[in-house]
């Protein structure tokens, strides 16, 4: 999870690339679905670290993609 949100902070300032393809962006897209499959062992586990980290993410991504599945899933485990 530090992965992913340590590549959203380099999206978010616009760090430097190689490529012309928004890469942070997609590394913390990458990393958030890697971490939290739909369906997965584990998915019904209620555990503050982990979903804190999946909120940060989640949030950072809906903001920044502007992608409603990213907000989705910010607001559901907010609520959780």
């Amino acid at each position: 999870m530090a992965k992913g949100n340590a590549a959203m902070t380099a999206a978010e300032l616009c760090y430097l690339q190689d490529t012309p393809v928004p890469y942070w962006a997609s590394l913390a897209e990458g990393v958030f679905h890697a971490q939290f499959p739909p369906g997965g062992a584990g998915y019904n586990v209620k555990n503050a670290i982990s979903n804190g980290g999946l909120f940060q993410l989640s949030a950072r991504l809906a903001r920044y993609t502007r992608n409603q599945t990213y907000t989705n899933w910010a607001v559901s485990v907010g609520m959780g």
